[in-house]
């Protein structure tokens, strides 16, 4: 149960939030807090979570990481590691990952050593967006890596192989679409395929709300 934030067919759809995927791999002591926030992070928003309680881990009261709660309704207010990048919220982490949800958490979340599928990335402009939307110009994320005008970030696909990119539609990344039955280019960060949030296309984005196993709420990061 130590991991059910990321497995496990008795998986709490709250679990699925990209917060408690992070702060259970914390308390598991898989690498730390200071780890989740990247050394060119540049959004005021996001910070290291320094107050981290390994002491609240206690198995045989369901409580498994600093944040989680017992089976059923949460607390009226949450404590412990976030990961909200909208106005008025706060992150402890930098980066995106694969949305644990639909096709994507049962073929993508898996030791598959798959080569085309994205599971992990630095943060990008909300959902991919058109560079000459305000979302892609106005992005803290531009000022990540390189030039300040255009987007580049680093991608960890499931074989462990890293790629640096500078667009949202990575050649190595394609997904095969359910209705139309062909492989199609994928912007790693938009739900695309006709499944949608259930879907099999990579989907990397930062996750503030589920409301079941395929219908979550993503972040849409301030602006800058």
């Amino acid at each position: 149960m130590a991991c059910r934030a990321c497995c496990g067919s008795d998986i709490l759809p709250t679990a699925l939030i990209r917060r408690h995927l992070h702060s259970c791999m914390i308390m598991q002591n898989y690498y730390t807090p200071e780890i989740c926030v990247g050394p060119t992070e540049s959004n005021p928003q996001v910070d290291v979570f320094d107050e981290y309680d390994w002491t609240l881990y206690d198995p045989e009261g369901d409580v498994y990481w600093h944040g989680d709660y017992p089976t059923g309704a949460p607390p009226a207010i949450e404590t412990g590691f976030r990961a909200d990048i909208g106005i008025g919220g706060t992150s402890h982490t930098s980066y995106f990952n694969q949305a644990v949800v639909g096709l994507r958490k049962k073929i993508t979340w898996r030791d598959n050593n798959d080569s085309t599928a994205p599971i992990l990335s630095n943060r990008a402009p909300y959902r991919g967006a058109p560079e000459s939307s305000d979302q892609y110009r106005r992005s803290y994320t531009l000022l990540l890596h390189g030039s300040e005008s255009q987007w580049i970030g680093s991608v960890v696909f499931s074989d462990d192989h890293v790629e640096t990119v500078d667009t949202f539609h990575p050649l190595a990344a394609p997904y095969l679409d359910e209705a139309v039955g062909r492989q199609l280019a994928d912007n790693i960060f938009d739900a695309e395929s006709s499944g949608g949030h259930a879907g099999s296309d990579a989907f990397l984005t930062m996750i503030r709300s589920v409301g079941g196993p395929s219908v979550m709420t993503d972040c849409q990061e301030t602006l800058r």
